[in-house]
């Protein structure tokens, strides 16, 4: 997909709708007039409606790649906030009507299918700390009378330029995790490597062993589930078979096979009744009649060879 970078005529008319859209969006006394748009020479610094500022962005995709951005002044923010339809902490979200009024002017200015992600606050004193060459910085002020209380700007880049998005103030600070380098690494293996049986001396056996005691003040209900882990797995069902016996046939004489033939297996008839469950061989018996249904009478649990006197299961 082709990505249009808007022409610099395009994008100041297309702002200044998007500042009536924007106007029409806010809750002000009147209509705000807007000053003429600011080239990239103008740093972002000057643009800002007043010290304590807030500031939110979106992102922008589709046919374009760029991002747009607004700066409130701290009143204005605070009345947006609290005659919003649907109260929210979240000062980016509440202004999510105002950006769909911008860039719905936007879209039908340039004539570009513009897609809008969520937008998210920022810090409008370091949004831009610069803004490079390849990309196309536009802005307009919006004046409540002689009060300058919001600045609308965009970014505009080509494809594969990256863009100056800025710092998400709301976005969790990364998780610190310890790491090693590979020279720490290598060291620390070839420490291991060297630790052979007979290098270990008394010294070293009592360290280790002190070191491991420090884990017997677990209390005993911990203790318990760690050495009882099968305990989770008690209520899981799984498949009992009782085997008579297998044999193996061509398939030419499967395939002959009709009621009243016979079919030998490899196992005589005193020979006990093989338990499997899923498949796997733990225990055998000799086959009874319960109630008119079969069951196994267990003689032997696979494993320990010791005959177990009364224990069926149905087969």
């Amino acid at each position: 997909m082709s990505i249009q970078v808007p022409k610099p005529e395009e994008i100041r008319a297309a702002l200044i709708d998007a500042a009536a859209a924007v106007s029409l969006s806010l809750p002000v006394q009147e209509l705000l007039n807007a000053t003429e748009v600011a080239g990239r020479e103008e740093p972002w610094l000057t643009l800002l409606p007043g010290d304590n500022c807030q500031g939110a962005c979106s992102g922008l995709s589709g046919d374009v790649s760029g991002l747009i951005v607004l700066a409130l002044s701290q009143d204005l923010a605070k009345t947006v906030l609290e005659q919003a339809e649907r109260p929210s902490p979240d000062y980016a979200t509440t202004l999510i009507p105002v950006f769909s009024e911008a860039i719905t002017s936007i879209s039908t200015i340039i004539q570009t299918e513009i897609v809008a992600e969520t937008p998210y606050e920022f810090d409008p004193k370091q949004a831009f700390a610069s803004i490079d060459s390849d990309l196309s910085f536009s802005s307009i002020e919006l004046f409540d009378g002689d009060d300058h209380v919001a600045t609308i700007a965009t970014v505009f880049g080509g494809k594969n330029i990256e863009l100056p998005f800025p710092e998400n103030l709301n976005e969790p600070p990364p998780v610190e995790t310890d790491t090693e380098s590979e020279e720490d690494t290598k060291a620390k293996i070839e420490a291991e490597d060297s630790l052979t049986p007979e290098k270990i001396t008394e010294e070293k056996r009592e360290e280790f062993a002190l070191e491991h005691t420090e884990f017997d003040h677990l209390s005993s209900e911990k203790k318990t589930r760690a050495q009882h882990p099968i305990d989770l797995l008690s209520a899981v069902e799984m498949q009992v078979t009782a085997e008579l016996g297998r044999t193996r046939l061509p398939i030419g004489e499967i395939l002959e096979l009709s009621p009243g033939d016979l079919v030998e297996l490899n196992r005589s008839a005193s020979s006990p009744i093989d338990l499997l469950v899923n498949g796997t061989l733990i225990a055998r018996g000799e086959v009874v009649v319960i109630d008119e249904e079969f069951a196994i009478r267990i003689s032997e649990i696979i494993g320990t060879n010791v005959p177990i006197q009364a224990m069926d299961t149905s087969g």
